[in-house]
């Protein structure tokens, strides 16, 4: 249900628009898929795709990260975001045993693009405790927010997913 979607869906369901995202691709590297829709050519997107724009927007103008520093952070972050997203898919068609990636939680050491951002499972994170200037991105929640942005646009009950203590 989340994969093969047109741009205007994903784009309001993430809450940018997509000039925005055009030039986070052009200027700044950002990676989404390459799918391309058979009869004329548009992108399409997925909910790996829809993450990594919330990501993008989470970076930009809530923390207020340079774009390019965000585009870097969230290329990084790209395989777990798809691994998250694939979760998310197995757990809404009735995996309950689907695993999540043991990774989820992306430290960033500051938003001045000093050092590369780190991935973390919650324990390791519990056990290294806070360090000032380091941003937690739990990933997971990410992936959540953006598919429940795609649920509100395309009018899918949210009620009916699957929460992460179930």
């Amino acid at each position: 249900m989340f994969q093969n979607l047109r741009a205007g869906p994903v784009m309001a369901g993430v809450g940018v628009n997509s000039s925005t995202v055009r030039a986070w691709i052009r200027n700044n590297g950002l990676k989404l898929s390459d799918d391309r829709g058979a009869l004329d050519k548009r992108p399409l997107y997925d909910l790996a795709d829809a993450g990594r724009l919330y990501l993008m927007r989470i970076l930009t103008t809530r923390l207020g990260m340079p774009a390019q520093l965000a585009a870097d952070a969230t290329n990084a972050a790209t395989l777990i975001i798809e691994g998250l997203a694939a979760w998310q898919k197995l757990r809404m068609d009735g995996g309950e045993s689907a695993v999540a990636p043991d990774q989820w939680i992306m430290v960033l050491g500051g938003l001045d693009g000093t050092s590369a951002p780190s991935f973390y499972t919650a324990d390791v994170v519990k056990e290294r405790g806070f360090v000032i200037a380091e941003v937690f991105v739990d990933l997971r929640a990410v992936v959540r927010m953006a598919l429940e942005g795609l649920c509100n646009v395309l009018g899918v009950s949210v009620f009916d997913l699957p929460r992460e203590d179930d």
